[in-house]
């Protein structure tokens, strides 16, 4: 049995999502978009542009936020852990 990411992600997404995927990254796949920097921008109303009246889901942000982080990622070679009061060291 094979799962299918991009129904399985689109069974969650409201209809506002929908519209607002579309204008951003048009008709790139679902699981390419989430990792959208642009989209990113305008989930998190970092975009100039940014129509609050356009607002993602819980699960969209939340589903950006996971795709972007894991882009980030895969080209970071170390993040700094805290452990204490200004003490930080590499992990």
């Amino acid at each position: 049995m094979t799962w299918d990411v991009e129904r399985a992600y689109r069974e969650h997404l409201t209809s506002g999502d929908l519209a607002l995927l579309s204008d951003v990254v048009g008709g790139q796949p679902l699981v390419g978009a989430l990792s959208s920097p642009g989209l990113e921008q305008i989930v998190f109303g970092l975009d100039p542009q940014f129509d609050p009246s356009r607002s993602a889901s819980p699960f969209l942000t939340f589903a950006v936020a996971v795709h972007r982080v894991a882009e980030r990622l895969t080209v970071t070679t170390y993040v700094d852990e805290w452990i204490g009061p200004r003490q930080r060291v590499p992990v």
